[in-house]
């Protein structure tokens, strides 16, 4: 059995690039992914001894807003999270959820923001339990928050 630390010096992460297209391609046939996959959006690729397990999607250009002192600020947004059906209910998806944060956090950004649609409850469990919190419900779905 593998130790921890032999664990994490078999995980590599990057930044996709449009070198990514066919693999990113062929993971949303893999996952059947049902709603519009956002291909502008910043991806970040995570790999386990060299083979590719899923993404983590977040978008910054969609969620500018004026703070209480009028001052504007640009939120990201997370938009997916895909994983390769061999890796789904593993630990991918948290180690995913981590690099994000920690992407998130070196940029030095304070919060990021989800929707999840209305229907889909299995996300919104993730959700909370991630530790993200509802503030708004529009009629496509509830908008949750993250304090990094």
């Amino acid at each position: 059995m593998a130790t921890q630390a032999n664990i994490k010096t078999n995980i590599n992460s990057y930044i996709a690039d449009s070198n990514h297209s066919d693999w990113i391609e062929g993971l949303l046939e893999a996952v059947k992914l049902e709603e519009r996959f956002d291909w502008l959006a910043t991806k970040i690729i995570l790999e386990y001894k060299g083979e590719k397990t899923g993404l983590a999607a977040w978008n910054y250009r969609k969620a500018n807003f004026t703070n209480s002192a009028g001052v504007k600020a640009t939120i990201p947004i997370f938009e997916h999270i895909l994983i390769m059906p061999k890796w789904q209910y593993t630990r991918v998806g948290v180690r995913l959820m981590l690099l994000m944060e920690e992407t998130l956090r070196k940029m030095e950004y304070k919060q990021y923001i989800s929707e999840i649609n209305s229907n889909n409850w299995k996300m919104k469990k993730y959700a909370v339990k991630w530790g993200m919190k509802p503030y708004s419900e529009n009629g496509d779905g509830v908008l949750y928050y993250k304090n990094l």
